[in-house]
């Protein structure tokens, strides 16, 4: 039994302490209007997301397959068509004399090392040689179309270089969703060389593709080339620009904005070379040039669904870059074939997505009822 003449114990100061400290806090009628206010706030807030269906933390969307199932056969464009009558002459082995002297009136050499493959009897072919000039191999693929009735002759872009970036980078970049690619363009089969005579091919040609993509992380901040040339490759903005970029294989008059940046800095390029890159984003259904684009696009509190993807494009070597317009041409041609098949194959259907959303809203203010 405790005895009532004793001292306060440590459990009545601190009971004692406690209480004062509320009465200060209380006493603030200040500090406790904006406690009010904050919960207030906080079970309005949450009460509007609900009835207005508001999705701050957006929900995933799954690429249709991945990145590094891109279709490399679909990297082709169209050089020159020939008569139709001429697939009789098309047969496994060496070019018969009508090929050669059909490709030589386009203005292509066909060398004696050049071979015909049948991928598709009556309907496909494929021709491969080394160009005499330049020592590349270069591949072109032939295809019978029966409405016009000619062989279309195709120059693929050849994969020459599938790069992995190590997982230390990868843990910054931010996502495990990317391919990065080195091409070569082989629709300059005229064998010229390179202007500083190494007999490569012009820096244009060689394309460096990387794609990545992002979904499910809240707040992700998309990484752009000026932060990666400018933080650690020593190089500098020198000039930048936003350019509309022709799409034909969406449909007429369909554009693309796409970023253009020439940097500058250290090089061991000749010819005058510079180092330009080309680079877009393609976010929940929506082309954009820059990262303030897609800020605003994932912004939308109505959608529950989220995801962007990049698309960088870079030209030649590092001893080996392209003057800045040829870079531009090349980077134009290839982005027009490039986009259709990420849109076909790969980035998400976003209408599908906004269907599948409308249809869980309905589903659910069904259930309510």
């Amino acid at each position: 039994m405790p005895n009532p003449l004793a001292g306060p114990t440590a459990t009545g100061r601190q009971s004692g302490t406690a209480g004062s400290i509320a009465r200060q806090v209380l006493a603030n009628r200040g500090f406790v209007a904006c406690v009010l206010l904050l919960g207030s706030f906080t079970v309005g807030f949450e009460v509007l997301a609900k009835v207005k269906d508001i999705q701050f933390r957006k929900l995933p969307v799954p690429l249709k397959k991945p990145l590094s199932e891109l279709d490399q056969a679909g990297l082709r464009q169209r050089v020159f068509a020939l008569d139709g009558s001429l697939r009789g002459h098309l047969y496994a082995g060496k070019p018969s004399p009508a090929i050669v002297e059909a490709f030589k009136g386009r203005g292509l050499v066909l060398g004696a090392d050049a071979e015909v493959r049948v991928k598709e009897p009556g309907r496909g072919w494929q021709i491969t040689e080394r160009n005499g000039k330049t020592r590349v191999e270069v591949t072109y693929t032939v295809q019978y179309e029966e409405a016009s009735r000619e062989l279309e002759v195709y120059a693929p872009y050849r994969v020459i270089n599938v790069l992995e970036i190590k997982p230390e980078i990868l843990d910054s970049l931010g996502t495990d969703q990317y391919i990065q690619w080195v091409l070569l363009d082989q629709t300059h089969c005229d064998g010229s060389p390179a202007a500083d005579g190494s007999g490569a091919p012009p820096p244009e040609d060689v394309v460096q593709l990387f794609v990545t993509y992002y979904t499910g992380a809240p707040d992700q901040v998309p990484h752009v080339p000026e932060e990666c040339y400018m933080g650690g490759g020593g190089y500098h903005v020198k000039t930048e620009s936003i350019m509309d970029v022709p799409m034909p294989a969406l449909g007429p008059g369909q554009t693309v904005p796409v970023k253009v940046v020439e940097f500058e800095g250290p090089s061991h390029a000749t010819g005058g070379g510079v180092k330009m890159v080309m680079y877009l984003f393609q976010t929940n259904g929506q082309f954009c040039a820059d990262r303030m684009g897609v800020r605003s696009v994932l912004a939308d509190p109505f959608v529950r669904h989220a995801y962007f993807s990049k698309l960088e494009l870079t030209f030649g070597m590092q001893d080996a870059l392209p003057m800045r317009d040829k870079a531009i041409e090349a980077g134009k041609r290839f982005l027009a074939i490039v986009i259709p098949i990420l849109l076909k194959d790969h980035w998400p259907d976003w209408d599908q997505v906004l269907r599948a959303e409308a249809e869980a809203r309905a589903a659910g203010k069904t259930q309510a009822k």
